[in-house]
């Protein structure tokens, strides 16, 4: 296998010499020969066309891909006389694979590189994936390929020596096209990778004695975990842990997480760098209220995981473990009592050594804490942002102060004035001070990042840099709910519900992210029918509107249950005798007690998709529609039924779609669902967006007039944290605030009515650059929130006046509000820079917000909004 990384560490230095590249024809010169699959076995599903430079082939015969492939020359290419010019007409599945193989060797790292740009911003991967069999692809890095030419990298270490393809992937894309050109690739063998720097004395791990809080990247989640029996009962609070001053090992206080019935925790420290090849050793004291089994890890190191017994006394608990190749890692601990328990944790630490030190050592004298003290980290126009400081460890001496500055994502860097910090003793070591952060002249709105350390009079660092995102925002829209084009998926938490509220949304889709009425919850016992009301109803006092769920069977409703334990258990299908009667009783009861709270229900959730998930056949699929179409409307002839739920880009949803409504018509229905996941960047006349409801619409038009359509879970999928972004990851993070945007307009504007985004909870993922979760470890927004925000402040609740062209290469979509307030959202035709001429009497705006003034302003893939204001 191999042992991925983004890149190669920092300060490490490879024993090897770097040769020449082991790939044939790296720079893509003549000659080019009729273009070849190397996806044998596999056929009628690609167009794949053209010539291919000698070495290189396409693996994609396996998709609905159409591509052509030819020699782009002079100007075209990036050196040399010729480079690969790939033209992806379309891809409704799967994803485009341009590929070399590559014989690896054991332990030996490899770094891979391609110059690429493209017609546009496009999504795409770069990595080493084996040829056989599970065709894994161990080691990868999401890029955006850019319109200029820019280098990109990954890099891997092979454990076992295999035969991996060096591979450019493009992901599907539905309708839309998109030309990539590529040039001067390289894969170096770079040796067996040991690092010749000497060995780290000491603790890695910052803030590893919780003095200030959860700061500079401890992540704390309390959620469902596969190896509970129960189904969730879920609790109406903010997982937030506490911290104790009275149980502590080290310092003056440790963390501690209180864990409710059928519930688990997760911890997981802060990334720091390593030397790969080394053994490294985590620990961390641990106790608990009872005995508590729980794992311990070194992320990315597989065998090092360890089951451990927590007791009621402290005890120091260590994993070792000799570290890939790689650039960071961290620890993780997750902990699954059987009943409601309190761990507490402190003195934690990540050594360079094969056993841990028993006492702790702190890795800085000073622990720093930096917190926004707002849900989300959001405040709103005009207002400050509250900064709580926080300091540990050895007292401060005098002079002791704050050195920070403040990060715009679109700006400049502002350099605060440095704050005294006030002297500490040994008593009393803690100091706590709060601090407003006011809005700048220019720029007052965005996503901005504090970064900041303690040092002492002379300039010495005496803490480690630690960082904190917030975000200055537009009040939002006030609207009826029943008007708004925006929802979500969200845990139902008084926190959560407030960053659901402040970013604009208005809707929230009862699925994974909430399973308070999905059947495995509501009746995990046969005949015994169990409601949580307080989220609900919390969610509805912030005026929020409901779709429920009405899907996911107890394991007692299937005779072979897919899964029994865990959040896994909701996929299990009713098909015991008399399933259907038990499953409209299910219906009925819900949909009763929630009345008036919740009367929009959507029936199953991709019940087109593998079968080992929620997957069921058309033909029970219509039944189960129609049975809780009846018994829904006979509890409540309000209730509004969402059903079909396909999926916008597959045969196989298209397949299911056709297949339910020969059964059901339009009889069983009110709302038509789809899913849609893309991260291609909308646009264009027709859109993607204009060709789903179109092919939708055919759908239904045979049965009738064709009923509402609702995208009721999509999006870019992988969103990219701010925290530890480089370079690359910021162009990533610019191209999903676009794709947001642009995936949302061309939604409204193909008369979509309603979009339930997938999705805001806690960042849980184990790579932290990247996830589903758009809310940050430490509970700050990503960036495609803030951008959301923005557009839903200007156009919920208005009418699409459709596709628009004020200028050559530019296109958008225009809006109207009530009050005759006009907006237009615009953006590059092609992904060019347009220069955009501003006209009197309108205000423009940045995708984030902030008024741009130039009479000219350039203009690329990322919208701006055009704004004229009824006089």
């Amino acid at each position: 296998m191999l042992i991925g990384t983004l890149a190669v560490m920092a300060g490490s230095v490879v024993k090897a010499d770097q040769p020449s590249s082991a790939l044939t024809n790296p720079g893509f010169e003549a000659p080019y020969t009729p273009a070849v699959s190397t996806s044998h076995g596999i056929s009628g599903k690609a167009t794949v066309t053209g010539e291919i430079a000698k070495g290189w082939s396409d693996n994609s015969s396996w998709a609905p891909v159409v591509v052509h492939y030819s020699e782009a020359s002079g100007l075209d290419a990036h050196s040399g006389d010729s480079a690969q010019q790939i033209a992806i007409e379309s891809m409704k599945d799967g994803r485009l694979q341009f590929v070399q193989p590559v014989q690896m060797k054991a332990g030996e790292a490899y770094r891979g590189s391609m110059w690429l740009r493209a017609s546009g911003f496009v999504t795409a991967t770069l990595s080493f994936q084996m040829t056989k069999k599970p065709y894994r692809a161990v080691s990868q890095q999401h890029i955006v390929i850019s319109p200029e030419w820019r280098e990109y990298s990954v890099s891997g270490m092979s454990k076992e020596g295999e035969r991996a393809f060096f591979m450019l992937g493009i992901p599907k894309l539905g309708d839309s096209s998109a030309t990539i050109w590529v040039d001067d690739a390289s894969v170096k063998n770079m040796g067996d990778a040991g690092s010749e720097a000497p060995p780290r004395e000491g603790n890695l791990l910052n803030n590893g004695s919780f003095e200030t809080e959860l700061s500079g990247g401890w992540g704390v989640w309390v959620r469902e975990y596969n190896y509970l029996q129960d189904a969730i009962r879920t609790e109406f609070q903010d997982d937030r842990p506490s911290f104790d001053t009275e149980t502590k090992v080290d310092g003056v206080q440790s963390l501690r997480i209180d864990v409710p019935d059928a519930r688990a925790a997760l911890v997981a420290s802060p990334f720091v760098p390593y030397h790969f090849n080394r053994e490294h050793t985590a620990s961390i004291m641990l106790k608990a209220s009872r005995p508590t089994m729980a794992t311990f890890y070194i992320d990315g190191v597989p065998d090092s995981q360890k089951r451990i017994m927590i007791e009621k006394e402290w005890k120091r608990f260590s994993v070792s473990a000799e570290l890939p190749y790689g650039e960071m890692t961290r620890f993780v601990l997750r902990l699954w009592p059987d009943k409601a328990t309190t761990i507490w944790a402190d003195a934690a630490q990540i050594e360079e050594k094969p056993e841990a030190t028993e006492e702790y050592i702190a890795a800085w004298p000073v622990e720093l804490g930096i917190n926004v003290t707002r849900p989300g980290g959001i405040v709103f126009d005009g207002e400050a942002a509250p900064v709580l400081i926080t300091t540990g460890g050895e007292p401060l001496p005098e002079g002791a102060h704050l050195s920070w500055e403040v990060h715009a994502l679109k700006g400049e860097n502002v350099t605060l004035p440095d704050l005294a910090l006030p002297a500490t003793t040994v008593e009393a070591p803690q100091s706590r001070m709060e601090y407003e952060i006011e809005p700048s002249a220019e720029g007052p709105r965005g996503m901005f990042m504090i970064r900041g350390k303690v040092v002492d009079a002379e300039g010495n660092d005496l803490s480690a840099p630690v960082e904190a995102i917030f975000a200055r925002l537009p009040q939002p829209r006030e609207l009826p709910a029943e008007k708004s084009f925006f929802g979500a998926h969200c845990h139902l938490t008084p926190e959560l519900i407030e960053i659901l509220r402040g970013t604009g949304f208005r809707w929230v889709r009862l699925h994974d992210t909430s399973n308070l009425t999905k059947w495995r919850y509501v009746e995990e016992n046969k005949g015994e029918f169990v409601f949580q009301d307080e989220g609900i109803d919390a969610a509805r006092a912030a005026g929020l509107q409901i779709l429920g769920m009405l899907d996911g069977a107890p394991p007692w409703a299937m005779k072979e249950p897919r899964a029994l334990l865990g959040n896994h258990s909701v996929y299990n299908l009713p098909d015991i005798p008399n399933a259907y009667e038990y499953w409209a009783r299910y219906v009925d009861k819900t949909v009763e007690h929630y009345k008036g709270r919740v009367d929009y229900w959507e029936v199953w959730n991709e019940p087109w998709a593998n079968e080992s998930r929620f997957g069921l056949s058309s033909e029970m699929y219509a039944d189960l529609l129609m049975y809780a179409y009846d018994a829904a409307k006979d509890a409540n002839p309000e209730s509004v039924i969402v059903g079909v739920n396909s999926v916008a880009h597959s045969k196989q949803g298209d397949d299911f779609t056709a297949g339910v409504l020969a059964i059901t018509g339009l009889d069983y229905f009110d709302i038509f669902s789809v899913h849609n996941y893309n991260p291609s960047l909308y646009g264009g006349h027709p859109s993607q967006a204009d060709k789903i409801v179109e092919k939708f619409d055919g759908y239904m038009a045979k049965y009738g007039e064709p009923k509402p359509i609702w995208d009721t879970e999509g999006g870019p999928g992988v969103t990219t944290s701010w925290y530890w972004a480089n370079e690359d990851d910021e162009m990533m993070i610019r191209q999903q605030m676009a794709h947001l945007v642009r995936f949302d307009v061309t939604q409204m504007a193909a008369g979509i009515e309603r979009f339930f985004y997938y999705s805001i909870y806690f960042h849980q993922s184990r790579g932290a650059k990247s996830g589903f979760p758009t809310v940050e470890h430490d509970r700050s927004i990503h960036p495609v929130m803030a951008v959301s925000a923005v557009l839903a402040s200007l156009v919920d609740g208005a009418t699409s006046k459709g596709y628009v062209t004020p200028q050559d290469g530019i296109e958008g979509y225009r809006f109207v509000q009530d009050d005759g307030m006009d907006i237009s959202v615009l953006w590059s035709v092609d992904g060019s820079v347009q220069e955009y001429l501003k006209q009197k009497d309108t205000e423009v705006w940045d995708v984030l917000g902030n008024s741009l003034d130039s009479s000219t302003i350039p203009l690329s893939v990322e919208p701006i909004y055009v704004i004229r204001k009824q006089p």
